[in-house]
């Protein structure tokens, strides 16, 4: 069932409807790039410094992977690498009026991640035919502390998306805990593709392999471990 009413769904849907977009180096320009320039300035307060933005791919389908701590986690990927990023979104983050209009205007995609839609699958699909880069953050969730990092394994959308479009994965890893004028880091990783061995799909249980994998990768950018708990559970079961 969608986290949305029908009211709401509508709404989304027409948002959606018939609205293009330029193309992805075109994006900030008019009310866009007002948004963009306001929200930047505001972002120095965290004294954010990018490390490995050369690791993005100039084109061709890709997601960019991150953890999640923040809601300024989206601004911080945002507005700090050159090619701009359609960003997956919590469905629930479109149920009023204003972010109904103005997250699909910055290029949102709504999607539940635990019933994901038909129609949000698709739109998603499109966007990785059409060449674009997805910001996604494996989790679902933000984690803020170390109990529900322990406790919160990686969804295996990213992997599954990435298969089936031949895309790019770029992990990303958000280090900081956005204080004033205390440093934040986003670091970004070397892109891979996942090597398939000529399956055209992957059995529930490898795509956790891959999921683990990614959320490995993301940590090791701060030379950390990934803390999941109960890993050969998640592993067999998708439950920890």
């Amino acid at each position: 069932m969608s986290m949305l009413t029908p009211e709401q769904d509508a709404r989304v849907k027409k948002s959606y409807e018939g609205r293009t977009y330029p193309s992805e180096y075109e994006m900030k320009r008019g009310m866009r790039k007002v948004v963009w320039v306001v929200v930047r300035f505001l972002m120095r307060l965290f004294r954010v410094e990018t490390i490995g933005a050369e690791h993005i791919p100039s084109e061709g389908p890709a997601l960019l992977c991150a953890n999640h701590t923040s809601f300024l986690d989206i601004p911080l990927i945002h507005l700090t690498i050159n090619r701009w990023t359609w960003w997956v979104a919590r469905e629930s983050l479109f149920r009023f009026r204003f972010t109904s209009h103005f997250i699909p205007w910055w290029g949102g995609v709504p999607l539940d991640v635990k019933n994901p839609s038909p129609s949000s699958v698709k739109l998603i699909m499109q966007h990785l035919r059409d060449g674009k880069m997805l910001g996604i953050f494996p989790q679902g969730t933000r984690c803020g502390n170390m109990e529900k990092l322990k406790k919160t394994p990686p969804k295996s959308g990213a992997i599954s998306f990435a298969i089936r479009n031949d895309a790019y994965i770029i992990p990303a890893a958000v280090d900081g805990e956005f204080k004033l004028f205390r440093k934040t880091r986003l670091i970004i990783g070397e892109p891979y593709k996942i090597d398939t061995n000529g399956k055209k799909r992957l059995s529930d249980r490898e795509l956790r392999i891959h999921a683990l994998d990614l959320m490995d990768r993301i940590f090791a950018l701060m030379d950390k471990e990934y803390p999941l708990e109960n890993r050969e559970s998640y592993i067999e079961t998708g439950e920890i």
